[in-house]
């Protein structure tokens, strides 16, 4: 059963909410709109509007593992593209931590901080979700927060086609290659 969050205006901050609370924490909650309309004197009509529904997993619950999860994303048609995010994940060194629904990836030092998360589940379009932190990574990383949202893009959501998730890995291995140098510099 999902939360509903219903009113007559919506605020700037409250789609930003709801996206964090349902893919970051897994909670199920739609946005609902209502815009009021006088007709005549005396009466006024209701028309809602709704976000966009998403196909979100039948089981929440307790953490999965990584094979649970990648299972479940093969079985949502993104199989193929979660697996090259974990892959890169790995060949960077950040920890893939799962969770309910969905990937955390970690810094190895704070498995409790989200640089990147990636969702088993599709977006209604079919696409994959990912959430980015760019201030995370210049948190735990030698780099700009600028160098990370032009490399991996702005904070917040991303539905990414395969191609999409082609560049995010590119643009993911160049942000890393720096640091990649200088380890073996030493």
């Amino acid at each position: 059963m999902a939360t509903a969050v219903v009113g007559t205006a919506s605020y700037p901050g409250l789609d930003r909410m709801v996206d964090f609370l349902s893919g970051v924490h897994d909670v199920p909650i739609k946005l609902v709109s209502y815009d009021v309309f006088q007709i005549g004197d005396h009466h006024k009509i209701l028309v809602r509007e709704l976000t966009e529904p998403e196909t979100a997993p039948k089981e929440i619950g307790k953490s999965r593992t990584v094979e649970e999860l990648s299972a479940r994303a093969e079985k949502n048609g993104i199989g193929g593209e979660f697996r090259m995010i974990l892959e890169a994940a790995r060949r960077h060194d950040i920890y893939p931590r799962p969770y309910k629904g969905s990937i955390l990836v970690t810094p190895p030092t704070n498995r409790t901080r989200m640089l990147f998360t990636v969702k088993t589940w599709t977006h209604a379009d079919g696409l994959l979700q990912l959430y980015v932190g760019p201030q995370a990574f210049s948190e735990f990383y030698p780099v700009a927060a600028n160098d990370v949202r032009t490399l991996l893009g702005d904070k917040g959501w991303q539905k990414l086609t395969t191609e999409d998730v082609e560049l995010f890995i590119a643009g993911l291995d160049r942000l890393f290659e720096p640091m990649q140098d200088a380890e073996y510099a030493e």
